[in-house]
This record gives structure tokens, C-alpha cells and sequence, in this order.
């Protein structure tokens, strides 16, 4: 199995595939019936935002507890740039992958991560880190981009809404993070992250 965002090579596994089934021979319902109970009672593995979504949430699974907060900067992508990153990632419907510009000499985030995008007194809707390694900018020799994904269609909450839907515990944590100017991000504790995801109507899965 292979789980790539390479047109080369999606396209080369399609190829495959459709030379295969040209020369596959055709089962049985009788054989389809008894391969569709293996289906059903084995587990199948989440990929994020490919086949992880939960029917309730929509939310990635997998995702770690611990959510980060970024305090966000205006980025400088030009509209070519963007544009050459995001085309070669294969987007799916109910999913949105773009680029996050980085702060400087920013490593990035772990992989399955949930940020919650700060700025200006709102709160982007959750977005999770689509690659662990954080690239450069194309035709740049500075600046560094990490893959993000969200779910389409989830809008910002301004800071003021989130602190009314926060339980008095979480307050003080998040109050604290979101005044914090001296770090560009700060980890959340589960309980936080979990609380910010509910006010999405999301949840860790």
C-alpha cells in the first residue's frame, strides 16, 4: 500500500490497477457475499482525511490529544506559489489541504496534529498537519510551508464566543495562551483542545 499526493505516481497506480482489472476474472456473487462479511468484520485503517472521517464529526481521526494554539502572521505567498504546492496534492471533497506558511526558522508540527490558527481576536476553525516534514517555499532560498487540512465549510469563532463556550477550568488556560504575544504557539492541554473542538461540534476520535 502507498499513500501519496505524487501525480506521477497516482497516476502510474491507476494505470496498474486498470491493466489488472482488464485482465481479472469475474467472481461469483456467491465469492462477493463471502468477501464482503470479511470486509465488514475486520477493522479498516483511518487515513486522515481520506477514508478517517468520522459520520458524527466529519473530524479527522487519529488526531493527537494535544492541540496547539498558533498565534498566525500574514504570510507572503504569492498566488503562483500557493497555487504550485496545493496542485500537487490531490484534494478531496469534504476536505480542504492547503499551505501554512511557517514563522521563522519554524520546524513545524507532528503529523495528525490539531492547530487552532489565532488571530486578530478569532480563532480559526481547527485545521491537522496533513505531512510531519514542514517544505520550503518553491523558488525560494527562505521560508517554509507545512500541509494542513480542514474540513470544508467550518467557519472562525472570535475569541469572545470561544470563552462563553468554555467551562471556567479551561478558561483560564486558554485566556492565557491566547494573550500569550511572547510565543508564537503554545501546546493545549487535552481537556482545552477537546472543549475548542466542541465548540465545532468536533471531537477527538
Amino acid at each position: 500500500m502507498i499513500l501519496t499526493d505524487q501525480k506521477t505516481v497516482v497516476r502510474e497506480a491507476r494505470t496498474f490497477v486498470e491493466d489488472t482489472l482488464r485482465d481479472a476474472d469475474p467472481i461469483s456473487a456467491a465469492r462477493l457475499d463471502e468477501l464482503r462479511r470479511v470486509w465488514e468484520e475486520n477493522a479498516r485503517a483511518a487515513v486522515p482525511g481520506v477514508t478517517g472521517t468520522s459520520a458524527e464529526t466529519e473530524l479527522v481521526k487519529g488526531i493527537r490529544p494535544n492541540g496547539i494554539l498558533v498565534h498566525t502572521v500574514d504570510d507572503d505567498l504569492t498566488d503562483e506559489e500557493r497555487r504550485e504546492i496545493e496542485e500537487s496534492v490531490e484534494q478531496i471533497p469534504k476536505f480542504q489541504t492547503w499551505a501554512m506558511q511557517l514563522q521563522d526558522d519554524d520546524a513545524g508540527f507532528s503529523m495528525n496534529t490539531a492547530l487552532f490558527l489565532c488571530s486578530s481576536g478569532e480563532v480559526s476553525a481547527p485545521v491537522v498537519t496533513y505531512a510531519a516534514a514542514a517544505g520550503p517555499i518553491p523558488h525560494r532560498d527562505s521560508g517554509r510551508y507545512q500541509l494542513v487540512r480542514s474540513q470544508r465549510g467550518l467557519r472562525s469563532r472570535t475569541t469572545t464566543t470561544l470563552r462563553r463556550a468554555l467551562g471556567t477550568q479551561r478558561l483560564r488556560e486558554f485566556n492565557s495562551a491566547v494573550d500569550n504575544d511572547d510565543a508564537d504557539s503554545i501546546k493545549l492541554s487535552r481537556e482545552l483542545t477537546s472543549e475548542l473542538l466542541g465548540a465545532w461540534k468536533l471531537k477527538i476520535t
